[in-house]
């Protein structure tokens, strides 16, 4: 996969990271407390960069950079040289996900399954990590076998769960690799 104008192997590497552990901290807690997603966000966003110019980059957004439109989308997130609008920044990750930017659809799930700036809406989260799962972005397969393992947004499948945990295995993701493994397991099944 080539990486997007302006970023470097190291900070995909690094947002790769970032997305992964959050998709682990996602698994429910004892208390079926909401994940806090802001500071996984946050970090994956500043891998990924902001724009140093705004103007340049609503320019080149304009022209069709996806690139653009996910950094200008996280400066508005984060309110790095703009104001905070979480609003302006999911239409901006949407935007950059119809441009095929796998990293802008992951966003763009985020923003709705968390509830950043846009309603609440799970599935539309689900399409988003399947658009950035389909551009081969492992981290977009993680969250949505997650929310096949849970039926959040799409009905439970386990299968299903089971082989898009297998992609983020073979990308690397440890944790995936042994929820992967617990899917294909019969239900009920132990390991001792």
């Amino acid at each position: 996969m080539q990486a997007p104008r302006g970023t470097t192997d190291r900070s995909i590497g690094v947002a790769f990271a970032c997305v992964l552990l959050a998709a682990c901290s996602r698994s429910p807690s004892l208390h079926r407390e909401s994940p806090d997603p802001s500071a996984s966000v946050i970090a994956i966003g500043e891998a990924l960069g902001t724009c140093a110019d705004i103007p340049a980059c609503e320019r080149e957004c304009d022209a069709g950079s996806a690139d653009r439109c996910r950094r200008l989308a996280a400066s508005f997130a984060f309110g790095h040289g703009v104001e905070q609008d979480e609003t302006h920044a999911a239409a901006l990750y949407e935007h950059a996900c119809d441009l095929n930017d796998p990293f802008g659809c992951v966003f763009a799930g985020q923003m709705s399954e968390f509830e950043r700036g846009v309603r609440k809406d799970d599935g539309k989260a689900a399409r988003f990590y399947e658009r950035a799962c389909n551009l081969q972005w492992a981290p977009g397969c993680y969250n949505l076998a997650i929310m096949y393992e849970r039926g959040t947004g799409v009905p439970v499948d386990r299968e299903k769960a089971a082989a898009l945990y297998e992609i983020a295995c073979a990308a690397g993701a440890k944790g995936a690799c042994d929820k992967g493994r617990a899917m294909r397991a019969p239900p009920g099944a132990m390991d001792f």
